[in-house]
């Protein structure tokens, strides 16, 4: 069982207070290459903004093979800004990965 479908459902970000935040995690947001944490969408904007902390995180266990990471970046590339913030809208994410995959599995507007 990956710790995406045992893992509380709690956001794990640190509130301005320096404690966990008391809100539902919605997704997996990736803090660097290695770790990821579940976070609300109000911390996943910090995330975003580059302006988070988080309480917990674990490593990531969602990365793509190289080609299939090759072929993302290349699609990534060629999509304007705006076809870019539609596909993260669908995918419900900031990560350009889930955008990707969104893409993959042909996610209605």
């Amino acid at each position: 069982m990956s710790h995406h479908e045992s893992s509380p459902h709690r956001c794990q970000a640190a509130t301005t207070r320096g404690t966990r935040c008391r809100n539902t995690g919605t997704h997996w947001v990736a803090l660097d290459r290695d770790t990821e944490s579940l976070l609300c969408p109000e911390h996943q904007r910090h995330a975003c903004e580059g302006r988070l902390r988080v309480v917990e995180s674990q490593p990531r266990q969602d990365e793509p093979d190289c080609e299939d990471a090759r072929l993302g970046m290349a699609w990534w590339n060629g999509l304007t800004c705006q076809q870019r913030r539609q596909w993260l809208e669908r995918a419900e994410s900031a990560r350009p990965m889930d955008a990707w995959r969104a893409f993959q599995q042909g996610v209605p507007a």
